[in-house]
């Protein structure tokens, strides 16, 4: 279905009765990317197969670097679960970890820079990326299957 969208944009896209039109149509995929992002950050929508790289083509520290060890931390684990599930605020992530100012925003940007997790607005709530809920998701996923 969604694909089909896909395919109707790019139809409208090729037809349009005027030039300015162009700008609407860019700005409207654009935001149904972003609604095809929040679904995928939900868990509502998975997309296309991926295709799994061999291991022995992985590249050690890029793995290390933008996948484990932002995960590794116990509060950057903390913070992802927090926002995995609803956006927060700099004053609950900070109740929830325990960390204040420059020490729960050093964590916070480890997350940003691997981008698991983004400011939302100006407001500085944390939302969790579909990049970080995929790995998320995929932790708990092994630690289930281990445990049971």
């Amino acid at each position: 279905m969604v694909n089909s969208f896909r395919d109707d944009l790019e139809n409208i896209k090729e037809n349009l009765p005027y030039e300015h039109c162009s700008q609407c149509t860019s700005e409207v995929t654009r935001l149904f990317e972003k609604q095809i992002d929040l679904m995928r950050s939900l868990g509502i929508y998975v997309g296309e197969g991926v295709d799994t790289l061999p291991i022995s083509e992985l590249s050690a520290d890029v793995m290390v670097e933008s996948v484990l060890e932002p995960i590794t931390n116990k509060h950057r684990f903390m913070i992802m679960q927090a926002v995995a599930t609803q956006a927060q605020s700099f004053s609950e992530l900070s109740k929830m970890t325990g960390l204040r100012g420059g020490n729960l925003l050093f964590h916070l940007r480890k997350l940003q820079d691997s981008d698991m997790v983004l400011q939302r607005n100006e407001r500085g709530d944390s939302v969790i990326t579909d990049k970080g809920y995929q790995i998320l998701k995929t932790v708990v996923e092994c630690y289930s299957r281990l445990i049971l």
